[in-house]
């Protein structure tokens, strides 16, 4: 038997290893996880609808609600969200070849509403984690280029005017890929000032894009830094050595 491949074989074993390790270290701890897509939730906005939304309660989500509102832009044709089909854990929304519309997701902890932002619903998260946290990232495939920006609300002003907020465009692709936004980059202040990040009370993503936009979402979360690198990288080391020891 040739020796490359034994020794290929076991690296390939403990790095396999590794990760499964790292892998359960990151459920338990290595993130906030704000919406992993559980729960069953459907939103449709009709041909002739300029705006429609939903709420649904999900134990796994950031404040126990997850809030969903389409806002049409321009166009025509119905436009559908669907949140966990078939126990899949992604959010698919579907623009027809005409519409083109925003997407709003808001974490606002539960009052039922999806059209009322509540600045102050989630308590006082603090999203760097004692200083361990420093970037959103999102797990998400889209068949056209996107804009994504994260709005976060301190939880102190209950008007709603003290917020932080930035963004960045998603690359298309038929592979789901990590985005991130350090929180350095939410540059953007309301009238009150920039959100505390330590305490904040709501979170609100939004996606836009062209007419006839499809997305998929995967997960949501605040995770420790080089977490999403780190993992793409192990699983790169690991194709390359089955490569070299077969």
């Amino acid at each position: 038997m040739n020796s490359g491949r034994i020794l290929g074989g076991r690296v390939v074993a403990a790095l396999a290893g590794l990760w499964l390790g790292l892998g359960v270290a990151a459920q338990a701890s290595a993130y906030i996880r704000i919406d992993e897509m559980d729960g069953a939730q459907d939103l449709v906005l009709e041909a002739e609808e300029q705006g429609a939304g939903s709420t649904a309660m999900a134990p796994g989500v950031l404040g126990g609600e997850r809030d969903l509102f389409l806002q049409r832009v321009s166009g025509t044709g119905d436009v559908a969200v669907a949140v966990d089909p078939g126990g899949s854990g992604l959010l698919f929304w579907e623009n027809a070849a005409a519409a083109a519309t925003t997407l709003t997701i808001v974490y606002d902890g539960i009052d039922g509403d999806p059209e009322a932002l509540n600045p102050s619903g989630l308590g006082d998260v603090d999203l760097t984690e004692l200083g361990t946290e420093d970037q959103f990232a999102l797990r998400m495939r889209s068949d056209q280029v996107a804009d994504v920006t994260i709005q976060v609300f301190d939880t102190t002003d209950p008007t709603g005017q003290t917020w932080s907020a930035g963004g960045f465009e998603v690359t298309p692709g038929d592979a789901f890929q990590w985005f991130t936004l350090p929180f350095a980059e939410l540059l953007d202040a309301g009238p009150g000032g920039p959100a505390d990040l330590t305490d904040i009370g709501a979170i609100v993503v939004r996606v836009s894009g062209p007419q006839g936009l499809d997305v998929q979402i995967d997960s949501i979360r605040v995770p420790e830094p080089g977490a999403p690198a780190l993992g793409a990288a192990v699983l790169c080391t690991l194709a390359a050595l089955r490569r070299v020891s077969a």
